[in-house]
């Protein structure tokens, strides 16, 4: 009996001893584990996913912003004047390491999201169009004065835009540039001064020359290009110029004006090509030009003289296209420059005369190809020929005169070529000839002294 009591009490005394280890076995464990836990809460933090903390550790952007030089309205979206932040900074590791992760188990255990429930999270899911957190971004000159002022935001992937007011400033604190962008694009309206008319090159010209700087210049945007009106006037309010834009190309009318208000210029622009009627005043009002322009040709009229001063001929002529080499831009002030593509061509009413001033011929051409009625005379007066055409080629009656009056040939050509009955007429009006042509490509061959065209000759008596 005393032994199983002995017995008993060894027991007793073994287990109370493994019971005040144990703590310490367990302490000892914990810390082991420790270092495990805090490499994962820095992978943790590293993948931002604690983002309250970043907000704690952004640099002022007036401190380390650079200047960009003056007046260059166009940021670097990037140069957000933002350092990049340590997302370990001011990180408490005790109270972090204070309360341990779920184990695995109760990660493994968790429910997941059935079909559903999937679809409905994705539905919600924020629009990678929606503004972020609006921020305002200042940049000094060396001197420590305001340059540019500015709206910035993230978009999607993080990158800092334009979004929001822009402002530019010169050193004295007076508004150089002013509008607004919208994810990056200019939009609304933009104002511009020139208070040195030679910062613009068309400000040294009529009629900005004759007024007081400084200019302001003022268009409409959307999308990041040029869609309303561009206006320039002075320091008064008087309006020297005036475009139309739809989405960054001339569009519609464009006018000019004298610093006395007379209209200086009117054109009119279809999709960034001239088409329509150039008017030009004098000062006064007086017209001195009006020049008609088609999909971006001019129309103008041709003339050239005798050395007697007698005209030889005039008509209409289309130039060649003026097509865009450079659109206008409005950030730098230039305007659009064309250049001409293509040959000039015979186009409209035509009159040539000899030099005695007695009618030559009369017809219409279009792009350079006789289209209908021609007549030539003999230089008596008397009509020579009356043909037609039709876009270049000889078609209808064609009828030939002598001098005297009497009629000296007479048929028809049909796509350019002669058909029918042909008659030859001497100058006292007798039958010469008679040929008879077949269809179009079974021509009977005419005299050998006699030429089918414009200007055929009679045959020999």
């Amino acid at each position: 009996m005393l032994q199983i009591r002995i017995h008993l009490i060894w027991i007793t005394l073994v287990s109370l001893a493994g019971i005040c280890l144990a703590p310490t076995s367990a302490s000892a464990q914990l810390e082991l584990d420790l270092p495990d836990y805090a490499a994962d809460l820095e992978d943790d933090l590293s993948d931002g996913l604690s983002s309250e903390l970043l907000d704690d550790n952004l640099v002022d952007a007036d401190e380390d912003t650079e200047p960009l030089p003056s007046g260059n309205p166009q940021l670097d979206p990037g140069d957000s004047g933002f350092s990049e932040p340590d997302p370990l900074d001011n990180v408490d590791d005790e109270r972090l390491l204070s309360d341990p992760p779920p184990s695995n188990r109760v990660l493994n255990d968790a429910p997941s999201l059935d079909s559903s429930m999937q679809d409905e999270v994705t539905e919600q899911l924020p629009d990678t169009n929606a503004v972020a957190e609006v921020e305002t971004i200042k940049q000094n000159y060396p001197s420590g004065r305001l340059h540019i002022q500015r709206q910035v935001t993230q978009d999607e992937h993080q990158n800092y835009i334009n979004h929001g007011t822009w402002k530019e400033f010169d050193e004295q604190g007076n508004v150089l540039i002013e509008g607004e962008y919208r994810f990056g694009q200019r939009v609304g309206k933009w104002i511009r001064w020139y208070d040195d008319p030679g910062q613009v090159k068309f400000l040294t010209y009529a009629p900005f020359n004759q007024s007081t700087r400084p200019f302001k210049s003022e268009a409409e945007f959307v999308d990041d290009k040029l869609d309303g009106t561009w206006t320039i006037m002075d320091e008064d309010g008087r309006v020297f110029a005036e475009w139309s834009f739809a989405a960054g190309r001339r569009h519609g009318k464009s006018t000019w004006w004298y610093a006395n208000n007379q209209s200086m210029r009117e054109i009119t622009y279809r999709d960034g090509v001239l088409d329509g009627t150039l008017k030009e005043w004098d000062a006064n009002g007086t017209p001195v030009t009006e020049v008609e322009y088609k999909d971006g040709r001019r129309l103008e009229k041709t003339q050239e003289s005798y050395s007697s001063g007698q005209t030889r001929y005039e008509g209409w002529t289309l130039r060649a296209r003026l097509v865009l080499k450079e659109p206008d831009d409005w950030e730098q002030g230039t305007l659009a420059q064309y250049t001409r593509e293509g040959k000039d061509q015979r186009h409209g009413d035509w009159v040539a005369w000899f030099d005695n001033g007695q009618k030559k011929l009369a017809g219409s051409y279009e792009f350079d190809q006789p289209h209908g009625k021609f007549t030539w005379w003999h230089e008596n007066g008397q009509k020579s020929l009356d043909a037609e055409y039709q876009v270049g080629k000889k078609s209808g009656l064609w009828t030939w005169w002598h001098k005297n009056g009497m009629k000296s040939i007479q048929g028809e050509y049909i796509a350019d070529a002669p058909a029918g009955q042909w008659i030859w007429w001497k100058e006292d009006g007798k039958v010469a000839q008679r040929i008879d042509f077949r269809m179009p490509g079974q021509l009977t061959p005419p005299p050998a002294n006699t030429v089918i065209g414009p200007y055929l000759t009679r045959p020999a008596n």
